[in-house]
């Protein structure tokens, strides 16, 4: 039950992130519809994410399959999240600001597991 806890937490932190971070690089791109794409695309990963968890409280039987899942899940948004970053490092200092707040709050993320 603990690892469901932190999979929560981890899985609404992530929706926080991948917030800041799109409105970062709407902001230093000026692409609202690339953007757009990427965000509507990560939000639906951390919807996945959060579904996968329901199941994975509703069923037991499912737990080891469920558990590798939702892993794969998180390193894929992790890797989305630093492609954002990565984007957000082009850009002008003000922008730059806001991917130090999210590389803060990626690294307290992950430091509760």
């Amino acid at each position: 039950m603990a690892i469901v806890v932190v999979m929560a937490t981890v899985a609404v932190a992530v929706l926080g992130v991948v917030r800041v971070s799109c409105v970062a690089v709407v902001r230093c791109l000026g692409v609202p519809l690339l953007v757009l794409v990427v965000c509507c695309f990560c939000f639906l990963l951390s919807l996945l994410l959060l579904l996968l968890l329901l199941l994975l409280m509703l069923s037991l039987l499912l737990l080891l399959l469920l558990f590798w899942l939702l892993l794969l899940l998180l390193l894929l948004l992790l890797l989305l999240l630093l492609l954002l970053l990565l984007l957000l490092m082009t850009c002008n200092s003000e922008t730059v600001k806001y991917s130090h707040i999210s590389t803060v709050m990626v690294l307290k993320v992950f430091s509760l597991l």
